[in-house]
């Protein structure tokens, strides 16, 4: 959701086909969402609810914090762009912790094969 953000006009002009790639991968997410909430238990629904809420709350104050303080495209760029990197971090913090583990204990059992190699084509596209 930030990365969709962080393409549209008013953050990062001439964007266009960054901001289409991410609007549909943002489509695409809701529809799984919607999916996973109408066939999930109770539990499920709740706890995603949460997470969801969390992260549009998030990107509220994202938006409304840039909107108050930074009043060009260039800082609204730079200070957007620094929390997509950050997060886009935190995507390839718990593979790694996973390979700590592998390096530690010798054994790839550990290691989840479609984990890795959803990681290795996601960081090669």
């Amino acid at each position: 959701m930030i990365w969709t953000f962080y393409d549209l006009p008013i953050v990062h002009p001439d964007s266009l086909l960054v901001i289409t790639i991410n609007g549909i991968g943002l489509a695409l997410e809701t529809f799984d969402l919607t999916i996973f909430i109408i066939y999930s238990t109770h539990g499920g629904r709740l706890k995603v609810f949460k997470i969801l809420a969390g992260e549009i709350l998030f990107v509220a104050a994202v938006v409304v914090a840039m909107l108050l303080t930074v009043h060009t495209y260039e800082k609204w760029s730079l200070i957007v762009g620094v929390l997509c990197i950050i997060f886009e971090t935190c995507i390839y913090a718990p593979p790694l912790s996973m390979m700590k583990l592998v390096i530690q204990t010798k054994s790839i059992k550990y290691m989840p094969f479609t984990l890795s190699m959803a990681s290795f084509l996601n960081g090669v596209c």
